[in-house]
C-alpha cells in the first residue's frame, strides 16, 4: 500500500533511513560508503521537511520516495523488493500531484536513469557533483497539458 506519511514516528524514520543508506551503499559502488554514512544525520535532519510517500507491506516500510517543492530528494526501494514494480508505483503516484518533477542523477548510475526515462523523465543538464566529484544528470518530468 502507498500512503503520504503527514508525520512521522521515529519507528517510520528509523526505517526509512534504513532503506536510504543500504540502497545508496548497494547502488553507488563507485561512491565510499562513508560518504552515505557522513551523510546520514543531514538526510535524518531533512527528511521531516520533504513530502514523503512509502510503500508499506505488513505497516513495515519497504520503500518511499521523498519530494521537496518538485524536486525527487530520492526514490529508495529495499533491495528484497526491487524489481516488483514498487518504485515504478511510487513514482506515478507522485506524478499525479505534480505538473513537474526534477531529480539529480548519477551518470553511471545506468540503472536508475533508465528508469527515470522510461517513466519520461529527459535529460536537462550534466554537471559535476562538487561533493562527490562524480558526473550527475539532471532530470526533468513535465505532464502532459
Amino acid at each position: 500500500m502507498i500512503r503520504q506519511l503527514k508525520t512521522m514516528n521515529d519507528q517510520q524514520l528509523k526505517e526509512i533511513l534504513a532503506i536510504w543508506l543500504a540502497s545508496n551503499i548497494e547502488t553507488h559502488d563507485y561512491i565510499a560508503p562513508v560518504y552515505w554514512e557522513q551523510n546520514f544525520t543531514e538526510v535524518e535532519k531533512a527528511l521531516p521537511a520533504a513530502d514523503i510517500y512509502v510503500y508499506e507491506d505488513n505497516h513495515k516500510i519497504l520503500a518511499f520516495i521523498g519530494v521537496v517543492e518538485g524536486y525527487i530528494a530520492g526514490l529508495f526501494v529495499a533491495h528484497v523488493c526491487r524489481g516488483q514494480g514498487i518504485g515504478s508505483q511510487l513514482l506515478e503516484r507522485v506524478k499525479k500531484e505534480h505538473a513537474i518533477l526534477r531529480l539529480s542523477v548519477f551518470s553511471k548510475n545506468e540503472r536508475a536513469i533508465a528508469f527515470y526515462q522510461s517513466h519520461g523523465f529527459v535529460l536537462q543538464q550534466e554537471q559535476v557533483d562538487p561533493e562527490t566529484n562524480e558526473n550527475e544528470w539532471s532530470m526533468i518530468w513535465q505532464k502532459d497539458v
